[in-house]
């Protein structure tokens, strides 16, 4: 019969793991990736060197790991979020507004986008999130239309404006604007994509 983890120690083990992510996440959103060493990590997370490599290959998993546990989280909070809602008014405020609250400026997730912005591997990804986000919106505008929610427009070019508008103007807010709360940005946003969105028959 195979040997299985005992159930305490498999737990033990996540939980060292996400301490490491955590540690890294601050570090890598205040100085860095490039200027981030394992031993950084170790220090930050009171772990050997040894115990990091049992967890993770090399930096760069670790920070493969971080971004992961960053999307997935905010993922598992936008399905939540949605849940329950029908009206398209009522879920394009709540998509907002997970967003925003995702992208607070003082966040560490937030800057972790910001300080590692110029890595290749890390625009990569957020391309493809981005444009993987558009037939989701898309889809949502389809069918608002076909239910007369809407006024008619081309909704994939409305999806298209509403996420990566959406993005642009939260990077902005993270990189040089952080005068007006969250609160602000969720209700300026709402009514700037009011229009694009066909939400005002």
């Amino acid at each position: 019969m195979p040997y299985r983890t005992p159930k305490w120690v498999q737990e033990k083990k996540d939980a060292k793991r996400a301490q490491i992510l955590e540690v890294a996440l601050h570090l890598f959103a205040e100085k860095g990736f490039p200027n981030t060493s394992i031993q950084d990590i170790c220090e930050a997370a009171k772990v050997s060197v040894g115990s990091i490599y049992f967890y993770f290959a090399n930096k760069e998993s670790i920070y493969e790991a971080v971004y992961q546990m960053i999307n997935e989280e905010y993922e598992n909070q936008m399905v939540n979020a949605l849940k329950g809602l029908s009206d398209i008014r009522d879920i394009i405020r709540k998509i907002i507004e997970v967003t925003v609250r995702h992208s607070l400026p003082d966040v560490s997730k937030s800057k972790f986008f910001i300080m590692n912005r110029s890595l290749s591997d890390l625009k990569s990804k957020r391309d493809t999130s981005l444009k993987a986000s558009v037939p989701f919106v898309q889809d949502l505008l389809d069918k608002a239309l076909i239910n007369g929610e809407i006024a008619p427009i081309n909704t994939k070019m409305a999806a298209v404006s509403f996420i990566y508008g959406t993005y642009q103007v939260l990077r902005y807010w993270n990189m040089y604007e952080n005068a007006i709360s969250g609160d602000e940005m969720i209700e300026f946003l709402y009514n700037y994509h009011v229009p694009g969105l066909g939400l005002v028959k």
